[in-house]
């Protein structure tokens, strides 16, 4: 168990096929709103492609953003911790997660599986670090 929790990634949902994530009521989209979307999404990218540092930057981009849903900056704080984890840096995801976990009313629907794997693996990097 302790493998699993060690070494499974850690799985987000997807927020690309959210339809109430990425549009506006009117079907339009603001330009600060469409830069910090296509900004999220180059994150996910670079995550994928391992480009972490890139990751954290993109991630970081869309958190400056002062007028996007709520739902859309969880997912951008939850994808900034696990690039965070994922670039050497487990305090600084340590300190975003936490953040998180005192959310009430979640929008971005992270598994509590996930939750636990990302905490023991932020947890595993700072004492291996």
């Amino acid at each position: 168990m302790v493998g699993y929790f060690s070494f499974a990634p850690v799985k987000l949902p997807g927020a690309e096929n959210d339809f109430n994530a990425t549009r506006s009521p009117g079907n339009t989209v603001p330009d600060k709103q469409r830069i910090a979307f296509q900004r999220f999404f180059d994150g996910q990218a670079h995550l994928a492609e391992g480009l972490n540092l890139l990751a954290v930057q993109d991630s970081e981009q869309v958190l400056r953003a002062t007028d996007i849903r709520p739902y859309f900056r969880e997912a951008a704080q939850w994808h900034l911790a696990v690039a965070y984890l994922k670039s050497g840096q487990p305090r600084r995801a340590a300190h975003v997660l936490n953040a998180l976990t005192d959310c009430i009313d979640c929008e971005y629907p992270v598994s509590t599986l996930d939750r636990w794997k990302l905490r023991w693996q932020i947890q595993w990097a700072e004492w291996f670090s």
